[in-house]
């Protein structure tokens, strides 16, 4: 048997002023937007996440609620 080791891959592109797309293995993964009471998160599928006081902490609520394919 022939065992691979899957790499996890994510990345974060700036898709215009205040937003974040994330790439993760080369999949929609979601969106972190700069509004005015914080950086509102929004999964794959359009589903709000909630809203985080910093940038980092949306980003990492965010990967924390998606899963690698």
């Amino acid at each position: 048997m022939i065992e691979a080791e899957l790499l996890e891959s994510a990345s974060w592109f700036r898709a215009d002023e205040g937003l974040w797309v994330l790439d993760r293995n080369r999949t929609f993964g979601g969106t972190v937007d700069r509004q005015p009471q914080g950086f509102a998160v929004t999964d794959g599928r359009a589903r709000p996440l909630g809203t985080f006081a910093t940038l980092s902490a949306a980003q990492d609520h965010l990967l924390s609620h998606t899963r690698p394919l």
